[in-house]
């Protein structure tokens, strides 16, 4: 049983760097991923994933941000974590989201990790690699 658990670990995560290595966006909406042109909308905030972690029910992202576009956190801060509902992300994607809620000193039991701000977000949108 373990060793089957292993093979599977493996195989989903050789599918994960195939599909993070590919920008097509053909194969991109194959697995999930909704992309956009990313056109002016201001209930939009907007980033570039700089770490994800998959966790059982959420994705959890880091994001290089210019700060001066979120007014709810210090603006010194370049990166920040949002948590989606578990979705596909790579590393150097551009991507856009809604914030539904903004946490200070968020604990993830799952991670068993503290997160010092975390913004639980929908509507996570990647830029169309033109």
């Amino acid at each position: 049983m373990m060793n089957r658990f292993i093979i599977l670990t493996i195989i989903f995560s050789t599918l994960i760097l195939v599909e993070c290595g590919n920008k097509d966006t053909k194969n991109k909406a194959n697995i999930g991923i909704k992309e956009t042109n990313m056109t002016s909308d201001e209930e939009f905030y907007y980033g570039t994933i700089l770490e994800v972690i998959n966790a059982k029910a959420y994705t959890y992202i880091s994001l290089n941000i210019n700060p001066t576009d979120y007014d709810f956190i210090d603006k010194e801060k370049t990166n920040i974590w949002i948590a989606v509902e578990k979705t596909p992300a790579c590393v150097g994607d551009e991507i856009r989201f809604k914030k539904e809620l903004f946490v200070k000193e968020y604990y993830s039991k799952t991670l068993n990790r503290n997160f010092k701000d975390l913004i639980f977000a929908s509507m996570l949108q990647h830029k169309i690699i033109d």
